[in-house]
């Protein structure tokens, strides 16, 4: 009987996740994008949830897509680049079809 739980629980997990638009490109947290404090993609994308409840949409809401272009970097103003290209119409947000945004980090 574990067994069955335990498949519907990595189901679970893995079907809450698969709604998140949080794309990392390409060298993100390559040393020259991200010098200022390393982040994992689960640090990273937990960091920015839980930093605007708009950030949080931009991750959670299946039309709308936020890119994370760079880590943590620039040490004497410490921030994250991102954009909301590539989000859907129906994606209504702050962050949606912006190309770069800076967030504190």
């Amino acid at each position: 009987m574990s067994v069955p739980l335990i498949a519907y629980c990595a189901c679970a997990l893995l079907a809450s996740t698969a709604q998140a638009r949080i794309v990392f490109e390409s060298g993100w947290d390559s040393p020259a994008n991200s010098n200022a404090q390393a982040y994992t993609q689960a640090g990273a994308s937990a960091y920015l949830a839980g930093y605007s409840s708009d950030l949080k949409q931009m991750i959670d809401k299946s039309a709308c897509k936020l890119t994370v272009v760079k880590g943590c970097h620039q040490p004497n103003d410490r921030h994250f680049t991102v954009k909301g290209a590539g989000s859907g119409k129906s994606c209504v947000n702050l962050y949606a079809g912006s190309n770069s945004v800076h967030i504190p980090c």
